[in-house]
């Protein structure tokens, strides 16, 4: 019997102002499944994240969590299980690491005296797995890009959430953290839905692919199946050659301007 979508959109419309940046956009996305979604500079993959993390209203359509519409939910109610982490990284006003990643312990606040025992077992496991713990008590502002990236990760982790949602999460990380990160994505027990910029990347750490076109849905499935000369080509205006190795190894794009 097949699995129900822990998040899905159904006819998904985003139109600020009038301008139409996501159009009839359907998307299911099964537990513990990692859906990498790809596209062009303004496809609408930052906007589809917005519309799934709750942060911005659809114009049309809806997002549902485990059958439930996301904006009948209360607040907190959704952030205990589902976490994201935007492309920017917002202000950091005055704080530190720890006290950043804490605020992830947020929706899940038990007392209104502060952290319990449960709260900062969290917050310990969620700066050790992805590198932050011996930046604990340096103020967010002093740290470089990839630090910040890595902390709000941490946060994320630290909701202890059944669905993570990422924008480009390797975004200002050096080639370590890099691996690191996507190695982590595939061993966490829980829902991914993350923007990628290298198609090699999708192909390596992706259940499914969603390429998104002009704000809609142009190809989605297995990498294999998506990831192919026409769909790249249509969706990125590029060509392709696509090195798919037998035995061990990753799948390779090698891109070229059309002639």
């Amino acid at each position: 019997m097949p699995t129900s979508p822990i998040l899905s959109a159904e006819a998904l419309a985003w139109s600020p102002r009038g301008r139409e940046i996501l159009r009839c956009v359907d998307l299911a996305v099964l537990p513990r499944e990692t859906v990498a979604i790809v596209g062009r500079n303004g496809a609408g993959k930052s906007s589809l994240l917005r519309c799934l993390g709750r942060v911005q209203r659809p114009t049309g359509g809806r997002v549902r969590l485990a059958g439930t519409d996301v904006w009948t939910m209360a607040g907190p109610a959704f952030a205990r299980r589902v976490a994201t982490v935007p492309q920017e990284t917002p202000a950091d006003f005055g704080l530190t690491v720890g006290e950043m990643v804490a605020l992830g312990r947020l929706p899940h606040r038990r007392s209104a005296f502060g952290l319990d025992e449960a709260d900062h077992a969290a917050i310990d496991v969620a700066l050790a797995r992805v590198d932050v713990g011996h930046l604990k008590g340096r103020d967010v502002g002093t740290l470089s890009g990839g630090e910040r990236q890595r902390v709000m990760v941490a946060r994320a982790l630290a909701q202890q959430p059944e669905v993570l949602i990422l924008d480009e999460p390797t975004n200002h990380l050096d080639i370590r953290h890099r691996l690191e990160l996507l190695a982590l994505i595939g061993t966490l027990p829980i829902t991914v839905v993350t923007t990628v910029h290298d198609l090699d990347v999708a192909a390596a750490i992706a259940d499914r692919v969603v390429v998104l076109e002009g704000g809609r849905v142009l190809a989605a499935g297995a990498p294999t199946d998506v990831l192919t000369a026409p769909v790249i080509r249509e969706a990125f205006d590029v060509d392709v050659r696509i090195d798919r190795p037998v035995s061990a190894g990753s799948t390779r794009f090698h891109f070229s301007l059309p002639a």
